[in-house]
C-alpha cells in the first residue's frame, strides 16, 4: 500500500484514505482517529498492535513498551 506522508487524506467516511477504513473496519470505533496526531502500531503480522490519541506523546512508555514487546529478542 501507498501511503506518502506528504499529502493530506480524509480518515472517516466513505472517502477516507484505504488504511483509515481498514483501521476502522478492524478496530471497530476505537479505531477512529479523534484528532491529529492520532497513533497506530502495525505489528509484525500486519495486524494492528495499538492505537493511542493525541494526548499520548509518541515517546509515552505505554506506546514504547508495545514496540518492544514485538522486537524480536536481541542476540548478544
Amino acid at each position: 500500500m501507498d501511503f506518502p506522508l506528504t499529502q493530506k487524506y480524509r480518515v472517516i467516511g466513505a472517502e477516507a484514505h484505504p488504511f483509515y477504513r481498514w483501521i476502522a473496519e478492524t478496530l471497530g470505533e476505537a479505531g477512529t482517529p479523534r484528532w491529529n496526531f492520532h497513533k497506530y502500531l502495525i505489528g509484525p503480522d500486519g495486524q494492528p498492535a495499538g492505537t493511542w490519541p493525541a494526548q499520548v506523546a509518541p515517546s509515552d512508555r505505554r506506546i514504547t513498551a508495545e514496540i518492544e514487546a514485538l522486537l524480536p529478542p536481541s542476540r548478544g
